[in-house]
């Protein structure tokens, strides 16, 4: 029996399908911690934007603290999507209305106090507006403000830290002085 001269396109999905396994093995030896370093960079939801409560977040989940951020935001005041995402919530908790998105990576994030249409279900894109600051009765301190907690496969994480331009503060050691 003859067998087939193997002819241009058969060398390029041989050449492809190597290419595939490679990739593949490469991402099995990945170390974990690559993953990590490869964060999503969010928008603010608000822009321009005013830091008014840092996150202080508990060592534990069943601790108080402060799972999110304050941002200064005016009752009106139009609110977006920090990245491209799918909502899964929009109504109360307490007495005031919330709105969460699922991003990729396992992130959500939620907003409150917000007023919006949006349905559960909708993909709503980085930068769209997913409602307004809500009148209601005053969060922050000193003037009304927009709650952003960031959730990473259900832990609460820091917004800020995933704030395109922002990311995590790292500590460096300095040369001798």
């Amino acid at each position: 029996m003859r067998q087939a001269r193997p002819t241009h396109r058969h060398a390029f999905l041989g050449a492809l399908a190597v290419l595939a396994a490679l990739s593949i093995g490469v991402l099995a030896c990945a170390h974990p911690a690559d993953a990590a370093t490869r964060r999503v960079a969010l928008s603010a939801p608000v822009a321009p934007f005013t830091v008014q409560r840092l996150a202080s977040l508990p060592p534990q989940p069943w601790l108080a603290g402060h799972r999110g951020v304050d941002l200064a935001a005016d009752t009106g005041e139009r609110v977006t999507a920090p990245a491209t995402g799918v909502v899964t919530y929009v109504g109360f908790v307490v007495d005031r209305p919330v709105v969460s998105i699922r991003h990729v990576q396992g992130l959500v994030s939620s907003f409150e106090p917000v007023d919006s249409t949006a349905v559960v279900g909708d993909i709503i894109a980085r930068g769209q507006t997913i409602g307004t600051v809500a009148d209601t009765p005053l969060h922050c301190v000193r003037r009304q403000c927009v709650h952003w907690g960031l959730r990473l496969n259900g832990t609460y994480v820091d917004p800020l830290d995933y704030l395109e331009g922002f990311g995590p503060v790292r500590l460096l050691p300095t040369d001798g002085d």
